[in-house]
C-alpha cells in the first residue's frame, strides 16, 4: 500500500465510480512527489494554496495539457497557511478507515505534516 502515496491522485481518479465529480480535485498524501491530473476551467494559482508550482522557472511546464486535463507538478509552499475558507478535506487513515480531520485542521488543532522526498533543491524551504 505504500506506493499509493506516490500516485494517490491518479489512483483515485482512475478508480473513481463518478469521475466527473472529482476531476477538479487535487488528491494527495503527505509525501512528495505531488502529481495531479485535473480538469479546470481556469487556473488560478492562489486557489491552489498551500500548493504552488514546483518552482518559478518551471511554472509553464508545471501545468502541461494532457487530453482534457492538466498535469500539475506541485510543491508545498512552506510559509502558506491553509486558508480558513478552504474547501479542502483532510483525512487520516486509522488503520482500517479514513477519518475526516478537516474541522480540526481548519481550527488549527491539528497541523498536517508534509514530507519532501525530492532532492533538497526541490523541497520547500
Amino acid at each position: 500500500m505504500w506506493s499509493f502515496g506516490w500516485i494517490s491522485d491518479e489512483a483515485i481518479k482512475a478508480t473513481a465510480p463518478d469521475l466527473p465529480r472529482i476531476t477538479h480535485c487535487l488528491v494527495q498524501t503527505e509525501h512528495t512527489p505531488w502529481y495531479h491530473l485535473a480538469i479546470l476551467d481556469s487556473l488560478d494559482i492562489e486557489h491552489l494554496r498551500p500548493m504552488t508550482p514546483r518552482d518559478e522557472l518551471a511554472q509553464l511546464s508545471t501545468f502541461q495539457p494532457l487530453g482534457k486535463a492538466r498535469f500539475m507538478f506541485l510543491n508545498l509552499d512552506a510559509h502558506a497557511r491553509i486558508p480558513a475558507d478552504s474547501q479542502a478535506k483532510f483525512l487520516s487513515w486509522s488503520g482500517h478507515d479514513f477519518e475526516d480531520m478537516s474541522a480540526d485542521v481548519m481550527a488549527g488543532r491539528r497541523i498536517p505534516k508534509f514530507f519532501c522526498n525530492r532532492p533538497e533543491s526541490e523541497c520547500p524551504r
